[in-house]
């Protein structure tokens, strides 16, 4: 099958998969402030930690959440 757009497809496919099942998937509410965890860094940097794997913005909301629940339509 030459000249199918084979891998642009399956990205398409987990964006919408997310999408749908963002209630299921996502870690925490989109909108909910996780108490005293303003800015925290992602995992893989030195303060960070698993309860948030991108880390939160500054009103502390957790950032990968937000990702889940952004693949959706307004």
């Amino acid at each position: 099958m030459k000249g199918f757009p084979l891998i642009p497809i399956l990205i398409l496919l987990l964006i919408a998969f997310v999408a749908i099942f963002a209630d299921v998937l996502a870690p925490a509410r989109s909108t909910g402030r996780q108490p005293g965890a303003p800015l925290r860094p992602p995992f893989w940097q030195e303060g960070g930690s698993m309860n948030y794997l991108l880390g939160t913005d500054h009103v502390g909301r957790d950032v990968l959440s937000r990702l889940i629940f952004g693949a959706r339509a307004p």
